[in-house]
């Protein structure tokens, strides 16, 4: 935080945002949100982690669909860090699913060769996180 010509400059916290309706700027008090995770963090994580994208051949008709096939693991990637699902366990393994509207399904003894997550709440703040809405229409919209 510094002074610069009568203006005072905040370093925002990584991951937090302004949070507006909160923030009282004649009384002097700024709040902050967490921001919401986008794609972009993702792939900065798994960078991160040691794991870069690569470029593969898809045929047109396909391509929206296994990119956005390819995003959501991504994803679950960064939630689930260093998991992988057992199938020997009778621990629960979560992917989101949808009918009319987007939810989550669990199992524990099958693997449908979906996309895992290994907390329903990693799965659900997915579904709720509008940066990721455009992905998961891709894969479950016809």
């Amino acid at each position: 935080m510094k002074m610069l010509d009568n203006k005072l400059i905040i370093d925002i916290p990584k991951g937090m945002e302004v949070d507006i309706e909160k923030s009282d700027l004649k009384a002097g008090i700024i709040a902050f949100k967490k921001r919401p995770f986008s794609y972009e963090d993702v792939i900065s994580t798994l960078i991160d982690r040691g794991l870069s994208p690569v470029v593969a051949t898809v045929t047109n008709s396909n391509v929206e669909k296994i990119v956005a096939l390819d995003k959501l693991m991504d994803i679950a990637k960064c939630y689930n860090g260093d998991w992988k699902p057992d199938w020997n366990s009778k621990e629960c393994k979560h992917n989101i699913m949808r009918t009319s509207e987007y939810g989550i399904t669990s199992s524990s003894v099958y693997n449908e060769g979906a996309i895992y997550f290994k907390n329903k709440e990693d799965a659900q703040a997915v579904i709720d996180n509008p940066n990721f809405r455009s992905i998961l229409d891709a894969i479950y919209k016809d």
